[in-house]
Order: structure tokens, then sequence, then C-alpha cells
């Protein structure tokens, strides 16, 4: 068991805590745990060019997605069965 060098509060995780490491969505600012965040890579690709949403936005609820990036993330996001 590890102490979250932020608030001191007992985790497994290692050096941070859950809280500690959710961020808020940069469109809706509401909290979001740490692995519910969706980045431009995660839309448009890991190739792409783009550092953020056109709205300036890096990291975003899925439901915070416009129509067109929530179609992008679907195409870029399917898992392939062998």
């Amino acid at each position: 068991m590890s102490i979250c060098v932020n608030c001191g509060e007992h985790n497994s995780l290692g050096d941070c805590c859950p809280c500690c490491l959710a961020q808020e969505c940069d469109r809706c600012d509401e909290l979001m745990d740490m692995d519910e965040d969706i980045g431009v890579e995660e839309v448009y690709g890991e190739d792409t060019h783009r550092h953020e949403f056109d709205d300036g936005a890096w990291k975003v609820h899925l439901e915070c997605l416009t129509p067109t990036e929530q179609l992008f993330y679907a195409e870029n996001n399917v898992e392939h069965e062998s």
C-alpha cells in the first residue's frame, strides 16, 4: 500500500490516488476519473497532427464529444476480432 504524494491517502496505485488523478473535463468542467478522459489521439487516431479539439479542449468525457467526434472515435476504437 502506497501513500499519495498529493493528499497523503493510502492507495494501491503508487504515488498518486485516483481522486488526485481525476481531472476536469475541458467542456463541462465535471471531474473525470483517470480512465474516463478522451483525448484527440483517441478520436482522430495516434497519427493525427492535432494537439487539441477544434474548440481548444484537450481532454473530455465521452458524452461531451461532438456528434462528429463521436463518429471518429467509434471508427478509431473498434476492437478487431481475430
